[in-house]
């Protein structure tokens, strides 16, 4: 006997017959309550080539090849949380991230069906432990770190008028190193009083061997002044300068002088540009890695560059600086920044400059150590809130003149102030 049915949708009519039993098509198509049964399996469930796994075997097979190359870098175990506090501007970046948030998305959704509401909450994923359990944990450890971070934000947060006194703050130690060189600052009076009595010979027979040979021969830079002023910026064969706008500057200034002063200087319009112009614009997460930040740290290494040859006077600690200033110049543009690592690297390039004063003049390394510990406590503990950057630069401004007077001690610069202090006897000036 075959019985013929008629579809739901009257298109056709068909008999199936299972051994002694009759079935329709309607009654051989699946429940309602099966096909959602099987639509939230299939959901939960990624096919890879012939095998199929779950949500957890994708998540743990994920988080065992979840070191890539940026979760290589040790800071990642210094902020466990993923998170790196910024040095400067106050910003906080994600710098351990293992997945994407369009990779996480579909994958780490869980659904509470006993609620009202689809309730949508994303729970840890550790090493090899994938559990709906660990998500309160997760959620508090969130909230803490959240917290924290904002009272870190809200302690070095800086109103753009802060920023501008930043960039203000900056202006004197570039002023006063070019005022140093073209005073001739570098040049004392007692100096010229040893050329004049040694050219006259009242002074002792070792003062007037010491400045007759200092004065045999022409030095670099007298050549390079005859070549940049010419015959009449300069008295003839001496090196002398003569020029009416500079009155005490008699001669070229020694090189480890002119070292100091061309590092402060071109540190100086970088460090304003940053805060005067982006500083007050950008928002605070996109200040730690413009193009003008990087230039601003990067010149603060060319300067230390620069200082570590005006505190030594010598060639091979200069060069033994400059492979360690450099590199840590062009890491200042790598595409992540790591404002840990930058910091470390900034103190190590400011010791490297001021170890050399302790070996010739003890109490101007003294001095230094103590402006730069200050200057470290400012920075760091932020004492007064946002204006404890700008203090910062007020202490650092202390700096120049101990630098620029360590540097005309050197035995280098001493050629070169002989011959400056004779130019200024020679044209009456002194």
């Amino acid at each position: 006997m075959t019985l013929k049915t008629t579809s739901r949708r009257g298109s056709s009519s068909n008999s199936n017959s299972h051994g002694d039993r009759g079935y329709t098509n309607s009654d051989s198509e699946p429940s309602s309550f099966d096909k959602k049964q099987s639509f939230q399996s299939s959901t939960f469930t990624s096919s890879s080539s012939n095998d199929s796994m779950t949500t957890v075997d994708i998540l743990r097979e994920r988080n065992s090849n979840s070191f890539n190359e940026d979760s290589d870098d040790p800071l990642c175990f210094l902020f466990p949380d993923g998170k790196e506090e910024d040095d400067d501007d106050d910003d906080v970046t994600d710098k351990c991230t293992t997945f994407s948030k369009k990779e996480l998305n579909p994958l780490i959704t869980v659904e509470h069906p006993t609620t009202d509401v689809t309730t949508k909450s994303r729970f840890a994923i550790a090493l090899g432990n994938v559990s709906p359990t660990n998500t309160t944990d997760s959620t508090a450890s969130a909230t803490t770190t959240d917290s924290k971070t904002q009272d870190y934000l809200d302690k070095r947060a800086m109103s753009p008028l802060q920023e501008r006194v930043n960039a203000i703050t900056i202006l004197p130690n570039v002023f006063y190193c070019i005022y140093f060189v073209v005073a001739g600052c570098w040049l004392t009076a007692d100096v010229i009083e040893m050329v004049r009595q040694s050219d006259v010979g009242s002074s002792g027979g070792e003062e007037r061997d010491i400045v007759g040979g200092v004065m045999e021969g022409e030095s670099e830079w007298t050549d390079m002044a005859r070549n940049v002023f010419g015959d009449e910026g300069r008295a003839e064969n001496t090196g002398c300068i003569n020029i009416p706008m500079l009155p005490h500057l008699h001669a070229l200034p020694p090189l480890p002088v002119l070292a100091g002063a061309i590092g402060i200087v071109a540190h100086g319009p970088f460090s304003f540009l940053y805060h005067w112009t982006y500083a007050t614009k950008l928002h605070p997460a996109k200040r730690i890695d413009h193009w003008s930040r990087r230039l601003d740290h990067a010149f603060i290494h060319f300067a230390s560059l620069c200082m570590s040859y005006a505190t030594s006077g010598r060639l091979d600690y200069f060069l033994l600086c400059a492979a360690f200033n450099l590199d840590s110049a062009i890491r200042q543009f790598e595409p992540r920044v790591r404002p840990r690592r930058n910091q470390m690297r900034t103190t190590l390039s400011i010791l490297l400059y001021i170890l050399p004063v302790c070996r010739h003049n003890f109490e101007i390394f003294l001095q230094l150590v103590v402006i730069f510990g200050l200057c470290g406590w400012l920075f760091g503990a932020y004492p007064i809130g946002g204006w404890s950057h700008a203090m910062f630069h007020v202490v650092v401004a202390f700096m120049p003149h101990l630098i620029m007077i360590s540097a005309s001690q050197l035995p280098a610069s001493q050629h070169q102030i002989v011959v400056a202090a004779q130019c200024a006897i020679m044209a009456g000036k002194a």
